[in-house]
């Protein structure tokens, strides 16, 4: 054992027959250097050094005086019944009997965990502003979700209680104005009260919650979504004390209500500059990522001490769990951490009602793959120091004191589980749960301007399949990932340029896959091309093994301005829910040499051998070579800079693992299309017109081209577009069609249509198949500036046979496990063949497709399960129909040695009779 080890057992042994009471009432309580020494006959300095380096590990206290003196601080929690003691220096016990009473302290703020250190100066601002005379100041708290926003404002409003600036009748008064963000004027009528008549509607007066909290506190939260006008009469209300009820034109109305705001977004990009002069105090709430270690294994020591208290029983959390979680920065800050805390509390109950076991216990494993994903990617240096803060296998929380207490209301997931039927897997159901409160929270996304209401439901689809396929529960990185993936698709219209040659081997991922774009395709009418599909495993297959997304090189941004570099990376940080952008904040007095030291500095602690630099303007444009050179690393520059840019960027390297290489072409991709979006408006607005035109592409410029060309002409005459030509094109590959579209850059080019997809950034590709199976013509017409009324249908009715046959079989063999849809092709065909013969009819592309694709499947389900589907009339139907179709399934039943039932029949006839 080393003589470190040994002196800390010895302090674990002379400390753990202390009392309470001794502590309190012996002044000199403590182990000394001198004491250690010659109990274990070892050198004074030497006992001096080890037991000071103990103090920074966090295993002992110092109390400073002569003698120094040392007590353990596993003993002295115990012994005051506190989870943990941020404290490693200290003058007297008494500061550790005052961190105990604190816990039951009726000084509001003292209840803030990190009240003296991260959160001290936002209390000095906060007491402040509620001291200052004759009612307080009104007060803006900014910071992310999750924070601790509205928490801060209540216990500003206790404070002022205490502090008698409020009666202890005021009322503390919350709005949440995203709640009627989509209703402006019920918002302000909730917020100022409205008056009876025939303006508003209302048929009595209402109070408003600024009356209601009148010489109290009114609560505005996430006050960004509040409407100009409300602001508006917001600060004549700070001004003068007064307001008009909607509906009141001449009474007005007069209230105290000190208000406290709060939002997540920059106030000076959300709130009207007259409205943000008015509010003297603003206080930034830091993000959990921006708390020390200490501070977040307190809050971690709280969170599971309140739930221990709602089930009325006893937690014991492994070690390593503990671990997990202080390494784990989620999106939702302190609230996303409550929430898997509260999850984990969940699978513990289940796990331990599921075993008989004496008590709940948390392990690694109950926690959600995010967690155990930043646990993983921990380095070396940072796993030291959480060990030296976490120096025991498991911690226990809750005391006999309070084990008379409920069970509170959190914990539904117990009802949920006893709902289910009789032999509901117990892991099943945690899991189950689980799901569902992802779900809820997906639903409450903050990020509104990339889920609309189509992505959200869309998101809804992919977490419900990834559950059911891959056991993913989906969590805010995955829904970030998906989204921003769906928002770019949608904006742009096709997935970025990947390496086709990497395969698809998980069949549960392929699974999944194949259910998503068969459900997204019929329901969304969404194309999927081979690209998206390759993104989209990449994003599934890295979150079902749990891996540690890597990439080649580290992001840095450099701008001019006091806080722009700063501001831009925090965005994007916030919204992707990790630190990928570094900033370099370049105010304009700073010297160029000032600026390089400190990119170098960065470049030279990334642990990447490349990084991609973006810069505005001026003297760091030219640095590479300077700084491969002086650093061995490789600098790649991007004289830009916007949100967009760099959302992109770190989208690539952290959602999609790109190299630089890939990650440069796909943002050279965005400026072209970006720059062909600017010319168009250009080219709109002062009037330049250019010949429109759609090119139909193939490898040889005939067949499907020349079709493509004359059935496209006849399908814009029907609707009235005269004014776009279609000129079918050639080339072997993307790359020659791309040079010839660049040599005739006289035209404005609408799309191009086709086998083969160009790949231009700013061109849309439709392909032929998206034509024949989807509603790829309605996009043409639109594009072309045609309008579909109701009535109206682009039919894809005139395109040949041999063509919609060939597209439904392309489109079958995605979803098919066994089979290959183009050795079905001759099969299929001659069904739809025997078919069209017995009923004396000929089949319209939409009765051929159905047939083909509902056909294949039936084989496929047969040889695979053997089920058949059961259907619910056979009355509806003549024998002599249902013998037609079992003739002509005869060779399909021989070929595949399966038996087709008479209820698989009647489903074929559905589809033929078109039900």
């Amino acid at each position: 054992m080393k003589r470190i080890d040994k002196i800390y057992a010895f302090c674990l042994e002379v400390t753990a027959d202390l009392t309470r009471s001794d502590l309190v009432k012996q002044p000199d309580v403590g182990i000394t250097a001198m004491f250690v020494a010659k109990q274990l006959g070892l050198m004074r300095n030497n006992v001096s050094a080890d037991l000071n380096a103990l103090v920074k590990e966090d295993k002992l206290i110092k109390i400073t005086g002569k003698p120094t003196r040392f007590l353990c601080k596993r003993s002295l929690e115990k012994l005051f019944s506190l989870p943990y003691i941020p404290l490693q220096t200290i003058s007297s016990i008494e500061e550790i009997v005052a961190l105990s009473k604190s816990k039951s302290s009726d000084r509001p703020f003292e209840t803030l965990i990190g009240a003296h250190k991260s959160l001290a100066p936002v209390i000095q601002l906060a007491e402040a502003a509620i001291n200052y005379p004759p009612r307080g100041l009104h007060t803006m708290i900014l910071g992310e979700s999750g924070t601790g926003k509205s928490l801060l404002a209540e216990k500003m409003y206790e404070h002022g209680k205490k502090e008698g600036v409020f009666s202890q009748e005021a009322q503390f008064v919350t709005l949440n104005c995203a709640d009627y963000s989509t209703n402006p004027q019920l918002l302000l009528g909730q917020l100022f009260g409205s008056k009876k008549g025939a303006y508003t509607g209302a048929e009595a007066d209402k109070k408003g919650l600024i009356e209601i909290a009148d010489n109290g506190v009114l609560f505005l939260d996430e006050v960004h979504r509040l409407p100009p006008e409300g602001q508006e009469m917001l600060f004549q209300y700070i001004d003068k004390g007064s307001y008009y009820k909607l509906g009141e034109t001449q009474d007005k109305s007069y209230a105290s209500a000190l208000l406290i705001i709060a939002t997540t977004e920059p106030p000076n990009s959300v709130l009207l500059d007259t409205f943000k002069r008015r509010i003297p105090v603003s206080i930034q709430m830091p993000s959990l990522n921006n708390r020390d270690l200490s501070e977040r294994l307190e809050l971690i020591f709280h969170l599971y001490d309140r739930e221990s208290k709602k089930i009325n029983a006893q937690i014991t959390v492994d070690g390593k769990a503990v671990a997990s979680l202080l390494t784990y920065t989620p999106i939702g800050n302190i609230g996303q951490l409550k929430s898997d805390i509260q999850l984990s509390v969940a699978r513990g109950l289940l796990e331990k009602k599921k075993t008989q076991a004496e008590k709940v216990l948390i392990t690694q494993e109950f926690f959600p793959p995010s967690v155990m994903s930043a646990f993983i990617s921990t380095t070396q240096k940072e796993k030291k120091i959480i060990n030296t803060l976490i120096d025991r296998e498991a911690f226990i929380f809750g005391s006999e004191s309070f084990l008379h207490e409920p069970i509170e209301g959190d914990y539904d997931f117990l009802e949920f589980f006893q709902e289910k039927k009789d032999g509901y897997s117990i892991t099943k159901a945690f899991n189950d749960y689980s799901q569902k409160i992802a779900k809820q929270r997906l639903m409450n996304e903050q990020f509104t301007f990339l889920l609309n209401e189509d992505i959200k439901n869309i998101m809804l689809i992919v977490s419900d399949i990834l559950y059911e396929e891959c056991d993913i529960i989906i969590s805010d990185t995955i829904s970030t990932a998906f989204a921003l993936y769906m928002y770019s698709r949608s904006a742009e219209g096709k997935a970025p340029t990947l390496d086709l040659s990497k395969k698809i081997a998980d069949k549960k991922v392929t699974n999944a896959l194949r259910r998503i774009i068969r459900k997204l395709e019929n329901q969304y009418s969404l194309f999927f091309s081979e690209d998206d599909i390759l993104v989209l495993s990449e994003i599934i297959t890295s979150i079902k093994n749990n891996e540690k997304q890597t990439s080649d090189f580290g992001i840095l941004v450099c701008a001019h301005g006091d806080r722009v570099a700063t501001e831009l990376s925090h965005t994007i940080n916030q919204l992707l829910g990790k630190e990928i952008i570094v900033p370099i904040d370049m105010p304009l007095q700073a010297a160029p040499k000032e600026v390089y030291d400190k990119i170098k500095q960065l470049i030279v602690e990334l642990d990447y051998e490349n990084c991609l630099l973006f810069v505005d303007m001026g003297s760091m444009t030219g640095i590479e070579g300077q700084i491969k050179e002086e650093t061995g690393k490789n600098l790649f520059i991007l004289e830009r800079i916007d949100t967009l840019l760099l959302l992109e960027a770190a989208k690539n390297k952290e959602l999609l693992s790109m190299e630089l290489a890939l990650t440069a072409m796909s943002l050279a991709d965005l400026e072209k299309k970006r720059s062909h979006g600017i010319q168009q408006k250009i080219n709109q607005y002062f009037g330049i017109k250019k010949r429109k035109v759609i090119y139909t592409v193939c490898r040889t410029g005939e067949g499907t081209a020349k079709f493509l060309e004359t059935n496209l002409k006849s399908s814009f005459q029907n609707f009235g577009i005269y004014d776009v030509d279609i000129k079918p094109i050639s080339g072997n590959d993307a790359r020659s069609v791309t040079e010839f579209i660049d040599k005739h850059n006289d035209y404005e080019i609408l799309a191009t249509v086709g086998t083969l997809d160009p790949k231009i950034a700013f061109i849309p590709f439709i392909s032929l198949q998206e034509i024949i199976l989807n509603n790829g013509l309605h996009k043409l017409i639109k594009l072309a500036g045609g309008v579909l009324k109701k009535e109206q249908t682009a039919t894809s009715e005139l395109y040949t046979r041999d063509i919609v046959i060939d597209m439904g079989i392309e489109s079958v063999d995605k979803y098919l496990y066994l089979l290959s849809g183009f050795k079905l092709k001759d099969t299929l065909k001659s069904l739809v063949v025997q078919l069209e013969t017995a009923f004396g009819m000929t089949f319209s592309n939409s009765i051929i497709l159905n047939t083909l694709v509902h056909t294949a499947y039936l084989i496929e389900r047969l040889l695979l399960k053997g089920n058949e589907l059961a259907y619910p009339d056979t009355n509806e139907h003549d024998e002599a129909t249902l013998r037609s179709i079992k003739t002509a399934l005869t060779e399909i039943e021989k070929q595949f040695m399966i038996t087709i039932s008479d209820d698989e029949c009647y489903f074929l006839l559905d589809i033929i009779l078109e039900k």
